[in-house]
């Protein structure tokens, strides 16, 4: 199962950081004028959030929004056919979320024109994407709502998808650890759909979420509902469904203003690590957000343990021939001896930018404050950036309670070193 998390443009960095990994993203189109109409595009490959995923081999989902438009689809056509090589899956949809926009029948055509300008893509394109529909459980399944999937789902495609919120609440109402529905509950609609019978399309959940909730002040609530949906999930396949599931992907991000709400007025604050702080009055535009206690805070312990759970964490490979040096630095750590950290790699240009990396601390260094590492030490978490042209290797600590990922095709020894006076 992809355990994925879409964090806005600009919180990518440091938001990343927090999670044990991330499999699979969303990246959202871009404004493009084709034959004097407005439609939305693939970005750039070079674009940003593109390079995040190639730096850390998580698969994009993208959307566009080109509406059967001749222009749009030649235009998002050449952009596929020049998917960059390290794109191994690629998800994609057009005009997600489309109850509300466009009626059942116009969106289903819209899709089938899109789903068959990917289908006559060059094979070896083609073969590397799955293109399928994304409705939405708020619209569909509210109280109010006057139609189930099938109403809007077009039946085609090499997924189906549903972007799975839990409502944040009304004007007189606010989500809350009373109200948050069960797991099963919650689930239970998107469970036993099935446009046909015969319908058996991989399902996959493209955006989960619920905000951080006033009254969940510690996030233990919604540590315990991600693990209670991770646990539902895990149960869902061929044998019990009919279909096979492929995962879902954390709305990592403060959502768009949907209405006022009870207490916190339009905001949206679903970042795993964040909470909202009420308002005093309606329209409750004091509402505030804080970070919750705790580090890593409850909700994000609940993701990385089911990242962990479905990507278990490989041995490492030991010394082996092919294997050489790039880089060399020296770092000092508090309360610790001096250390060398010396990066090697299997073959191939090391990648620059930002990366994590696991260091184990070796028995009888000096002892970090509050652990004793003679007997036993936790990972101490350092973010990692490569200089390409130079080697070199530099550090910043990222505390101790953190568990990064390895950064890809490469491994870091560290041993004790004497250089009292070199600066790290």
């Amino acid at each position: 199962m992809l355990i994925g998390a879409t964090m806005n443009t600009t919180e990518i960095a440091g938001f990343s950081e927090m999670l044990a990994g991330n499999n699979i993203t969303r990246i959202f189109p871009v404004n493009e004028t084709v034959d004097g109409t407005a439609v939305k595009v693939l970005p750039r490959w070079t674009d940003s959030r593109f390079d995040y995923c190639r730096a850390g081999k998580v698969i994009p989902f993208v959307s566009t929004k080109v509406d059967a438009h001749p222009g749009g689809l030649a235009y998002v056509r050449a952009q596929l056919e020049q998917l960059p090589d390290w794109v191994t899956t690629l998800f994609i949809t057009d005009r997600h979320e489309p109850e509300g926009d466009l009626p059942p029948g116009q969106f289903q055509a819209n899709f089938n024109a899109f789903l068959a300008m990917v289908d006559t893509l060059p094979a070896g394109i083609r073969s590397r994407i799955r293109c399928g529909p994304v409705l939405t459980r708020t619209w569909t399944e509210r109280p109010a709502g006057k139609w189930d999937y099938s109403t809007y789902d077009p039946g085609t495609g090499d997924f189906f998808g549903v972007d799975m919120y839990v409502q944040s609440g009304t004007a007189d109402t606010v989500v809350s650890p009373a109200s948050l529905p069960s797991p099963t509950e919650f689930l239970k609609t998107l469970r036993g759909y099935r446009k046909t019978p015969t319908d058996t399309r991989p399902r996959i959940i493209p955006e989960l979420g619920v905000v951080g909730m006033p009254a969940d002040v510690d996030g233990t609530v919604r540590a315990a509902w991600i693990r209670g949906v991770y646990e539902q999930l895990r149960g869902w396949g061929p044998a019990s469904t009919g279909w096979e599931f492929l995962g879902f992907i954390w709305w990592h991000a403060t959502g768009k203003a949907t209405g006022q709400v009870h207490q916190i007025g339009q905001r949206r604050d679903f970042p795993l690590h964040q909470r909202t702080v009420p308002g005093t009055a309606a329209p409750w535009t004091d509402a505030t957000v804080e970070t919750l206690p705790g580090r890593p805070a409850k909700p994000v312990a609940a993701f990385n343990d089911v990242f962990r759970a479905e990507n278990p964490a490989q041995p490492s490979p030991g010394p082996q021939s092919g294997w050489d040096t790039t880089g060399v630095s020296y770092v000092r750590l508090p309360g610790l001896v001096w250390m060398q950290a010396t990066i090697v790699r299997t073959g191939g240009a090391l990648a620059a930018g930002p990366g994590r990396v696991l260091f184990t601390i070796p028995a009888g260094f000096l002892p970090v404050a509050g652990f004793d590492v003679v007997a036993s030490c936790p990972p101490l978490a350092l973010r990692l950036t490569v200089d390409a042209r130079t080697g070199d290797v530099t550090f910043a600590d990222l505390g101790t309670d953190m568990v990064p990922t390895v950064m890809p095709g490469s491994r870091i020894t560290v041993h004790p070193v004497t250089y009292p006076t070199r600066t790290g």
